[in-house]
């Protein structure tokens, strides 16, 4: 029987490109682009680790952190072309090297990746999707949790980051319903902001009074 096809919420484009982020995708885009045909074993030759970013929204998280860590591969899975086209300007503009990304479902990427391949997965400032009849919507569920983890090397750790204290709430009720997690760490506030790399939306959320939230699980 064949498996149901995988529904994305995030609509592919949420206004007109400009002609500047059309040449991005036309001309750079294929230059960094992976798909399920990707050599992931080759891939893994040529970097110290291995970091896969689910939902890099604009980019701004994953220049920063690929600009700094030059010896690591990050992976971006970002299906809003509105954010690939802002991570490929960013790219150029400071050329980094060290980022490939995937313009669609993560799922359909973990489909083709080979198993205990990455030593971290970020998920940073997911939508909250606050109404209750959105909540089977939101991204950290303990399914997808659960299977990220056979994803994970030894000693890999899922990282994620939300302003949001209801979703917040939601993450730890998600995380104990897997089996194969730990939480190692549930870090309330923004003291741990001072040398971590912070995107638009984190910024924006401390500067409204919302508290930051940060987990860090790792296999059991």
């Amino acid at each position: 029987m064949d498996k149901p096809a995988i529904k994305t919420f995030s609509r592919r484009i949420s206004r007109s490109l400009r002609d500047g982020q059309k040449q991005l995708l036309d001309e750079f885009f294929p230059t960094v682009k992976i798909d399920a045909d990707t050599n992931f074993s080759k891939l893994r030759e040529d970097y110290e680790n291995i970091i896969l970013e689910i939902g890099f929204g604009n980019g701004d998280f994953t220049a920063q952190v690929a600009r700094a860590n030059p010896a690591n591969l990050y992976i971006g899975a970002e299906p809003f072309l509105n954010g690939v086209a802002s991570l490929l300007k960013k790219m150029q503009d400071a050329n980094i090297k060290n980022i490939k990304i995937f313009p669609d479902d993560v799922r359909i990427l973990l489909a083709a990746m080979p198993g205990k391949y990455l030593d971290k997965i970020f998920i940073i400032c997911p939508d909250p999707w606050p109404k209750k009849r959105h909540y089977k919507r939101r991204l950290v569920q303990a399914p997808l949790l659960n299977e990220l983890s056979a994803y994970l090397k030894v000693a890999g750790e899922i990282e994620i980051i939300t302003d949001h204290a209801g979703y917040a709430e939601w993450i730890v009720e998600e995380i104990a319903k897997c089996p194969t997690l730990e939480l190692d760490v549930h870090q309330t506030g923004i003291e741990f902001e001072e040398g971590w790399m912070g995107t638009k939306y984190q910024k924006r959320g401390v500067s409204l009074g919302s508290s930051i939230h940060r987990f860090v699980l790792s296999q059991i």
